[in-house]
């Protein structure tokens, strides 16, 4: 499923206060922080005087949903791309910041915390408070959600919303 927009705010001021120049967005779906992120960026430098703003940071992406991978525009929104699943772990693993927006709830808990453990960097978390169970089949994709996450899986600072938890760990 699709992130909540109403948390978009919360997300690019994590993301831009946690100072990441290279960014890993996993399970990045459509894409739609990766351009926020650029546009900010941009947006940042334009407000600060600079006319011609140059991206300055770097956004990979490792997404392994065909309906996403295979849209026209997705080469054109990162990077670097990683079509595989992330706990493949077959990219490299010098990030400042990895995203992990809507996704860990797709995930079994102890397999994503010991894949978590593993990563480098700080990574912003975002998942829904109230998980809702469905095993419905979205863009092709046989992952639904498995699990609930709250603010004792993470060891972190929480950046509560309405509708989810987002944290930097």
């Amino acid at each position: 499923m699709l992130s909540y927009p109403e948390n978009i705010h919360t997300i690019l001021t994590a993301v831009f206060n946690s100072g990441a120049k290279k960014i890993l967005d996993v399970g990045g779906g459509m894409g739609k922080f990766a351009i926020l992120i650029r546009e900010e960026d941009l947006s940042l430098q334009a407000q600060a005087g600079n006319m011609t703003p140059h991206p300055s940071i770097q956004i990979d992406c490792c997404e392994d949903t065909k309906f996403f991978t295979e849209q026209p525009y997705h080469d054109f929104i990162y990077d670097n791309h990683y079509h595989v699943d992330v706990f493949s772990l077959d990219f490299p693993m010098d990030y400042d910041l990895y995203l992990f927006i809507d996704t860990v709830e797709h995930w079994d808990k102890e397999k994503a915390k010991e894949m978590l453990s593993k990563l480098p960097g700080k990574k912003l978390i975002s998942t829904p408070k109230n998980t809702t169970m469905y095993e419905e089949h979205f863009y092709g994709d046989s992952r639904h959600h498995i699990s609930q996450w709250n603010e004792k899986d993470f060891n972190g600072q929480d950046f509560s919303t309405d509708l989810s938890h987002i944290y930097i760990i």
